[in-house]
């Protein structure tokens, strides 16, 4: 009796979860309630302990990937050249052949030369690994892992699929920007007016300028994606007349259409460059605002390449974790975006203004004076007339002001030699300068 309610439970269960897990996964539902059925009363195939039990790993990862996928809509990467299916290896490494990676024919026109020449198109052959990414694990209640209710795995799988392809996209975009300036790789510097930071603004006629790079290095017009970061993008709304203000206020999805040949987008972890060198920081690297700006990246959309690897799913029985008693579920995901040619690819940073130096509200004409014994009386021209005191130290010595002109008088010396100072100040904002005096000693 026993096992015949256990081989009921059991049927009723793989009726109820196939159903669910076939409409998740998009299967027939009639053969994965069978498989389900079956396995889950044959020994050795239900987890130990019960022949409900079960943690729908392939679902799971399943959901993970739908987030990758909608996470990339609209993106920069949206459209670039897929690689996957070249991808190979184990959960340990994920590898794809430079052959696979966007080697072009020449091409013949109105060819009369026959046989047609071969031309070897792989080269030396590289294997490329893929950056692999791993989320930090996630507790989750035993409910939840042995769920199929999307609702149940939700909240995990938008969580780690959003900080996966986050993190893909920052390290696409640093792969994107040229690692320096040259003429097949330009890096312009801004030229519009200083913000409140002094860093000079992105405006159209920079991006024109961007344009006329390409045409110098002889580089097609065609099929360029202009990713802004976000200071650009706000530095060209604030420009009156703006063709991208026009754009940008009705655009929809996060795209921006062409625009004196370049496919709009926007991102908001570009790389860094240094000002002064124009040379890009290495990836994770802390840029310092003071020297460094971050850049809008230019690349020819059909010169990219994309590969994904494998995504798997790893978890821990709360059962095996007596502390916590919690279960614990992180993801780990292979990827991979380069430039597939060394041409093309360009950057815009922001410039810095030259600092303002702030002239002296007083300055006076000479920096010491010096006196005969017998006495005399010499003349200080000062920068301003207005607002200004003079006031002198030492014995023997006296001032008068007239306007701009100060008239430093020394009397007579018997004795040794005198020293004093004059200071004139400007009572207003207490900036003062000063003179010193000297006198020779008497006989």
């Amino acid at each position: 009796m026993k096992t015949f309610l256990k081989l009921i439970t059991a049927v009723i269960f793989a009726a109820f979860s196939g159903g669910m897990f076939a409409a998740v996964v998009g299967l027939p539902a009639v053969p994965v309630i069978g498989v389900l059925g079956v396995a889950s009363v044959i020994p050795g195939i239900a987890p130990e302990g019960s022949v409900l039990a079960g943690v729908y790993t392939e679902v799971w990862t399943k959901q993970v990937i739908k987030q990758f996928e909608q996470g990339l809509k609209d993106t920069f990467l949206d459209g670039v050249l897929d690689y996957s299916q070249y991808v190979t290896g184990d959960s340990e490494s994920q590898v794809i052949h430079s052959t696979y990676f966007g080697v072009e024919p020449d091409v013949l026109i109105n060819n009369s030369t026959y046989p047609i020449a071969i031309q070897e198109l792989n080269g030396e052959d590289i294997p490329i690994s893929l950056d692999k990414y791993q989320t930090k694990a996630t507790p989750i209640t035993d409910d939840e892992l042995g769920a199929l209710s999307y609702d149940k795995m939700g909240l995990v799988k938008i969580a780690h699929g959003d900080a996966i392809v986050r993190n893909r996209l920052k390290k696409a975009i640093h792969a994107f920007g040229p690692a320096s300036h040259s003429t097949d790789h330009p890096v312009l510097l801004t030229t519009g007016a200083a913000d409140m930071t002094g860093r000079k603004r992105l405006i159209w006629n920079d991006v024109i300028a961007l344009r006329q790079a390409y045409a110098d290095a002889g580089i097609e017009i065609s099929m360029l994606r202009l990713v802004l970061c976000q200071q650009h993008v706000n530095d060209l709304l604030l420009e009156e007349n703006s063709d991208f203000k026009k754009l940008y206020a009705n655009f929809k999805d996060g795209v921006v259409n062409s625009n004196l040949g370049f496919e709009i987008r926007q991102f908001d972890n570009n790389p860094w460059y240094t000002v002064s060198t124009k040379a890009k920081l290495s990836f994770g690297a802390t840029p310092d605002t003071d020297t460094d700006t971050q850049a809008s990246v230019c690349f020819p959309l059909r010169k990219v390449g994309k590969a994904s690897g494998i995504t798997k799913m790893y978890w821990s029985k709360a059962e095996n974790d007596p502390t916590y008693q919690r279960n614990l579920v992180n993801f780990r995901n292979y990827f991979l975006a380069l430039p597939l040619v060394s041409k093309g690819f360009a950057a815009i940073i922001s410039g810095f203004a030259a600092p303002v130096v702030d002239s002296p509200a007083i300055y006076a004409s000479v920096e010491t004076l010096s006196f005969l014994a017998a006495g005399e009386a010499k003349i200080v021209e000062i920068s301003c007339k207005n607002n200004t005191a003079a006031t002198v130290t030492g014995t023997g010595f006296s001032v008068s002001k007239s306007g701009e002109t100060i008239t430093v008088t020394a009397a007579a010396n018997t004795g040794a030699e005198r020293t004093g100072t004059l200071r004139v100040t400007d009572f207003v904002t207490g900036e003062y300068i000063e003179v010193e005096l000297t006198q020779l000693a008497g006989n």
